[in-house]
Protein backbone atom coordinates (compact mmCIF):
# COMPACT_ATOMS: atom_id res chain seq x y z
CA UNK A 1 0.00 0.00 0.00
CA UNK A 2 2.85 2.37 0.88
CA UNK A 3 4.52 1.74 -2.47
CA UNK A 4 1.23 2.41 -4.30
CA UNK A 5 0.73 5.70 -2.46
CA UNK A 6 4.29 6.77 -3.28
CA UNK A 7 3.87 5.79 -6.93
CA UNK A 8 0.66 7.80 -7.32
CA UNK A 9 2.19 10.80 -5.57
CA UNK A 10 5.35 10.82 -7.66
CA UNK A 11 3.45 10.22 -10.89
CA UNK A 12 1.38 13.33 -10.19
CA UNK A 13 4.56 15.32 -9.47
CA UNK A 14 6.05 14.49 -12.84
CA UNK A 15 3.28 16.44 -14.58
CA UNK A 16 3.18 19.35 -12.14
CA UNK A 17 4.84 22.71 -12.69
CA UNK A 18 5.26 23.39 -8.98
CA UNK A 19 8.72 21.90 -8.90
CA UNK A 20 10.11 23.54 -12.03
CA UNK A 21 12.36 25.88 -10.02
CA UNK A 22 13.74 25.80 -6.45
CA UNK A 23 12.13 28.11 -3.92
CA UNK A 24 13.69 30.88 -1.82
CA UNK A 25 17.23 31.26 -0.53
CA UNK A 26 20.04 33.61 -1.32
CA UNK A 27 22.92 31.33 -2.27
CA UNK A 28 24.39 31.59 -5.74
CA UNK A 29 23.32 28.04 -6.55
CA UNK A 30 19.67 29.10 -6.20
CA UNK A 31 19.91 32.25 -8.32
CA UNK A 32 17.59 31.63 -11.26
CA UNK A 33 19.54 28.86 -12.97
CA UNK A 34 18.84 28.60 -16.71
CA UNK A 35 16.50 25.93 -17.88
CA UNK A 36 18.46 22.69 -18.31
CA UNK A 37 18.91 21.12 -21.71
CA UNK A 38 16.53 18.39 -22.73
CA UNK A 39 19.06 15.70 -21.83
CA UNK A 40 19.53 17.00 -18.29
CA UNK A 41 17.78 15.03 -15.60
CA UNK A 42 15.55 17.31 -13.51
CA UNK A 43 13.52 14.58 -11.82
CA UNK A 44 14.73 11.72 -9.68
CA UNK A 45 13.44 8.35 -10.82
CA UNK A 46 10.58 6.67 -8.97
CA UNK A 47 12.89 3.73 -8.19
CA UNK A 48 15.54 5.95 -6.56
CA UNK A 49 13.00 7.83 -4.47
CA UNK A 50 11.29 4.61 -3.43
CA UNK A 51 14.56 3.01 -2.32
CA UNK A 52 15.53 5.99 -0.17
CA UNK A 53 11.96 6.35 1.12
CA UNK A 54 12.07 2.76 2.40
CA UNK A 55 15.62 3.01 3.78
CA UNK A 56 14.80 6.12 5.79
CA UNK A 57 11.58 4.68 7.15
CA UNK A 58 13.31 1.44 8.16
CA UNK A 59 15.87 3.37 10.20
CA UNK A 60 13.38 5.90 11.58
CA UNK A 61 9.91 4.28 11.61
CA UNK A 62 8.55 7.20 13.63
CA UNK A 63 8.67 9.35 10.46
CA UNK A 64 5.27 9.27 8.79
CA UNK A 65 4.54 8.44 5.16
CA UNK A 66 3.13 11.93 4.71
CA UNK A 67 6.39 13.55 5.86
CA UNK A 68 8.48 11.40 3.54
CA UNK A 69 6.18 12.11 0.62
CA UNK A 70 6.65 15.83 1.24
CA UNK A 71 10.40 15.17 1.43
CA UNK A 72 10.27 13.56 -2.02
CA UNK A 73 8.72 16.73 -3.40
CA UNK A 74 11.51 18.80 -1.87
CA UNK A 75 14.11 16.51 -3.46
CA UNK A 76 12.52 17.02 -6.87
CA UNK A 77 12.35 20.78 -6.35
CA UNK A 78 16.05 20.99 -5.41
CA UNK A 79 17.31 19.25 -8.54
CA UNK A 80 17.38 22.17 -11.03
CA UNK A 81 19.66 24.21 -8.75
CA UNK A 82 21.87 21.23 -7.89
CA UNK A 83 22.13 20.30 -11.56
CA UNK A 84 23.12 23.87 -12.37
CA UNK A 85 25.80 23.93 -9.67
CA UNK A 86 27.20 20.54 -10.64
CA UNK A 87 27.21 21.36 -14.36
CA UNK A 88 29.71 24.14 -13.59
CA UNK A 89 31.94 21.41 -12.10
CA UNK A 90 31.43 19.31 -15.25
CA UNK A 91 29.44 16.74 -13.30
CA UNK A 92 26.43 15.12 -14.91
CA UNK A 93 22.83 14.96 -13.74
CA UNK A 94 23.23 11.45 -12.34
CA UNK A 95 25.77 12.74 -9.83
CA UNK A 96 23.46 15.65 -9.00
CA UNK A 97 20.61 13.22 -8.34
CA UNK A 98 22.84 11.10 -6.16
CA UNK A 99 23.87 14.19 -4.17
CA UNK A 100 20.25 15.24 -3.63
CA UNK A 101 19.28 11.77 -2.41
CA UNK A 102 22.36 11.60 -0.16
CA UNK A 103 21.42 14.97 1.34
CA UNK A 104 17.84 13.80 1.94
CA UNK A 105 18.93 10.68 3.78
CA UNK A 106 21.63 12.45 5.79
CA UNK A 107 19.35 15.27 6.91
CA UNK A 108 16.33 13.11 7.65
CA UNK A 109 18.35 10.54 9.63
CA UNK A 110 20.34 13.23 11.38
CA UNK A 111 19.48 16.74 12.49
CA UNK A 112 15.82 16.94 11.43
CA UNK A 113 13.07 16.05 13.88
CA UNK A 114 10.61 13.38 12.65
CA UNK A 115 7.91 15.98 11.93
CA UNK A 116 10.19 18.82 10.79
CA UNK A 117 9.72 20.07 7.24
CA UNK A 118 12.49 19.43 4.72
CA UNK A 119 12.75 22.24 2.18
CA UNK A 120 14.55 22.47 -1.17
CA UNK A 121 16.75 25.14 0.43
CA UNK A 122 17.83 22.66 3.13
CA UNK A 123 18.95 20.21 0.47
CA UNK A 124 20.68 22.78 -1.74
CA UNK A 125 22.57 24.33 1.17
CA UNK A 126 23.68 20.88 2.35
CA UNK A 127 24.95 19.90 -1.09
CA UNK A 128 26.88 23.12 -1.79
CA UNK A 129 28.42 22.92 1.68
CA UNK A 130 30.03 19.61 0.79
CA UNK A 131 32.72 18.59 -1.64
CA UNK A 132 32.46 16.06 -4.44
CA UNK A 133 35.10 13.33 -4.28
CA UNK A 134 35.51 11.18 -7.38
CA UNK A 135 37.73 8.16 -6.75
CA UNK A 136 39.10 6.38 -9.82
CA UNK A 137 41.58 3.59 -10.40
CA UNK A 138 43.29 2.08 -13.43
CA UNK A 139 42.12 -0.62 -13.82
CA UNK A 140 38.65 0.03 -12.42
CA UNK A 141 36.82 -2.08 -9.84
CA UNK A 142 39.12 -1.50 -6.87
CA UNK A 143 37.70 -1.62 -3.34
CA UNK A 144 37.76 1.79 -1.68
CA UNK A 145 38.40 2.57 1.97
CA UNK A 146 37.73 6.13 3.07
CA UNK A 147 39.25 6.86 6.48
CA UNK A 148 39.13 3.14 7.19
CA UNK A 149 35.48 2.65 6.19
CA UNK A 150 34.87 0.38 3.20
CA UNK A 151 32.59 1.99 0.61
CA UNK A 152 29.77 0.03 -0.97
CA UNK A 153 30.78 1.03 -4.49
CA UNK A 154 34.16 0.24 -6.08
CA UNK A 155 36.00 2.60 -8.38
CA UNK A 156 34.75 4.74 -9.99
CA UNK A 157 33.20 5.87 -6.68
CA UNK A 158 31.56 9.23 -5.98
CA UNK A 159 31.24 10.59 -2.44
CA UNK A 160 30.05 13.85 -0.89
CA UNK A 161 32.26 14.41 2.16
CA UNK A 162 32.63 17.50 4.31
CA UNK A 163 35.70 19.62 3.51
CA UNK A 164 38.85 18.16 5.01
CA UNK A 165 41.65 15.66 4.56
CA UNK A 166 40.83 11.99 4.03
CA UNK A 167 42.88 8.82 3.87
CA UNK A 168 42.04 6.75 0.81
CA UNK A 169 43.10 3.16 0.26
CA UNK A 170 42.54 1.23 -2.99
CA UNK A 171 42.87 -2.55 -3.20
CA UNK A 172 42.32 -4.90 -6.11
CA UNK A 173 43.22 -8.58 -6.40
CA UNK A 174 46.50 -9.04 -8.23
CA UNK A 175 47.61 -5.44 -7.71
CA UNK A 176 49.60 -3.62 -5.07
CA UNK A 177 47.42 -1.49 -2.77
CA UNK A 178 47.62 2.29 -2.89
CA UNK A 179 47.05 4.49 0.15
CA UNK A 180 47.35 8.28 0.22
CA UNK A 181 45.79 11.40 1.73
CA UNK A 182 43.38 13.53 -0.27
CA UNK A 183 42.21 17.09 0.43
CA UNK A 184 38.52 17.83 -0.26
CA UNK A 185 37.28 21.41 -0.63
CA UNK A 186 33.80 22.86 -0.24
CA UNK A 187 31.66 23.12 -3.37
CA UNK A 188 34.42 21.71 -5.58
CA UNK A 189 35.13 18.48 -7.41
CA UNK A 190 38.22 16.59 -6.27
CA UNK A 191 39.49 13.67 -8.33
CA UNK A 192 41.62 10.96 -6.75
CA UNK A 193 43.03 8.94 -9.66
CA UNK A 194 45.62 6.21 -9.19
CA UNK A 195 47.18 3.62 -11.48
CA UNK A 196 47.53 0.28 -9.70
CA UNK A 197 50.69 -1.72 -10.30
CA UNK A 198 50.47 -5.50 -10.75
CA UNK A 199 52.04 -7.57 -8.00
CA UNK A 200 55.31 -8.94 -9.41
CA UNK A 201 55.21 -12.65 -10.07
CA UNK A 202 57.69 -14.70 -8.11
CA UNK A 203 60.51 -15.95 -10.26
CA UNK A 204 60.82 -19.69 -10.53
CA UNK A 205 63.90 -21.09 -8.82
Amino acid sequence: MKALILFLFLTSMLTADAYAQPRGGTTAARTAPPKPAAATRTRTSYTSLSVFFNEIQEERPEISNETLLEDAGAVQASLPAINYTYAKMKLDSQVAEKAALFAWKHLRLGPLAPTAALTPSNLIDFVIGRGVLVIKSIPTGAMVELDGAVLEEPTEAVQFPSPGTYRIRLTLAGYEPVEENCQVSKDKKTEFIKTLNPIPKKKAK
